[in-house]
């Protein structure tokens, strides 16, 4: 994501306008390898008003204001070769702000065309199919998630423990196989023996079943 402390101080032109995208930028390595790739097959229709616009549009999104960013993208980026890294961030405000599932749904797939290995996609549709009541589909992307989970190495723990966890609600609550999901939410707790929200889930468990 862009660094917004640094961006008010920089001059961005037409000479140096792809380093102060990266001066700007700070992303795990898989997202700076499709970034890459990015900048140098689009460098001829980008450009030092592209980057100014980057800036501003994660303002937006550092800020909170989703709705803002949604306006902000569709009037100033779209018309710029779709990038799936900001679609990404287009269609987490739509799915989170919005409530706009269908919608949601339709851009992270068009982000995962393009970064089929980005967790955080896999991790947000699986839960647009939990809410789509589609139970085989949100666990085919949790187990996405628990797999790529390596290529955002700062939140790994956190989305290999959250992609267990949800499979494990789907499996007790859905499947109603109650030691699959136990066995999920233990698995979990060995990654973050911190996260509470298991802990309860599997005393629960434990009780209900005595």
């Amino acid at each position: 994501m862009t660094k917004d402390d640094e961006k008010s101080s920089i001059i961005v032109t037409e000479e140096n306008w792809k380093d102060v995208f990266w001066q700007l930028t700070d992303v795990s390595p898989y997202l700076e390898t499709y970034l890459k790739s990015y900048l140098q097959k689009y460098q001829a229709r980008l450009g030092a008003n592209w980057v100014e616009r980057i800036s501003q549009f994660f303002g937006f999104v550092h800020d909170e204001k989703q709705v803002e960013a949604i306006d902000y993208y569709e009037g100033n980026l779209s018309q710029f070769p779709p990038n799936a890294w900001l679609i990404f961030f287009v269609a987490k405000a739509h799915c989170y702000q919005k409530a706009n599932y269908f919608y949601a749904r339709h851009l992270y797939r068009q982000a995962e065309k393009e970064l089929p290995e980005y967790p955080q996609i896999h991790m947000d549709l699986g839960l647009i199919f939990m809410l789509l009541n589609n139970w085989e589909q949100a666990l085919a992307y949790y187990h996405q998630t628990f797999a790529f989970a390596k290529n955002d190495p700062l939140n790994e723990a956190d989305l290999q423990a959250k992609a267990l966890f949800n499979q494990a609600i789907i499996y007790a609550n859905y499947f109603h196989d109650i030691p699959k999901s136990a066995d999920l939410l233990r698995k979990a707790l060995e990654i973050r023996p911190d996260y509470d929200v298991a802990k309860r889930a599997l005393k629960n468990m434990k009780q209900s079943i005595i």
